[in-house]
């Protein structure tokens, strides 16, 4: 059985008002700043969305040092991994995206639903 992207006049709607209007502020603390769903794909047993981070991080650089807040330049920084730093960016985003997806209808059910992560 494939799975293939539902595209219907809903989903096309969903999709261009969520690109326009979903962009709302976050601070906990490990992420401060703002985050914004950039796409949104209907399949027939999932829903998956994109999220742009705009923002810093609350962490470590190494075991010794002590947290500090971090930009998006850490990505470019030797002994950083961009897998570990976006799926820390998602477990801690994931409410609030969840939070924000519901006023548009998109039920998200885990972290998992969030594929792709940019931060800027």
């Amino acid at each position: 059985m494939s799975n293939y992207v539902i595209i219907n006049e809903e989903s096309k709607a969903i999709n261009k008002f969520v690109r326009k209007y979903s962009e709302r502020e976050v601070s906990n603390d490990k992420l401060r700043g703002s985050f914004k769903i950039t796409r949104y794909r209907k399949y027939s047993y999932s829903t998956e969305v994109d999220v742009e981070f705009t923002g810093q991080l609350f962490a470590r650089s190494f075991i010794l040092d002590a947290h500090d807040w971090h930009s998006s330049s850490i990505y470019n920084e030797r002994g950083f991994s961009k897998v570990k730093i976006n799926k820390f960016i998602k477990l801690y985003l994931f409410n609030e995206i969840r939070n924000q997806s519901k006023f548009f209808g998109i039920n998200l059910a885990n972290h998992l639903n969030i594929k792709k992560i940019t931060w800027v």
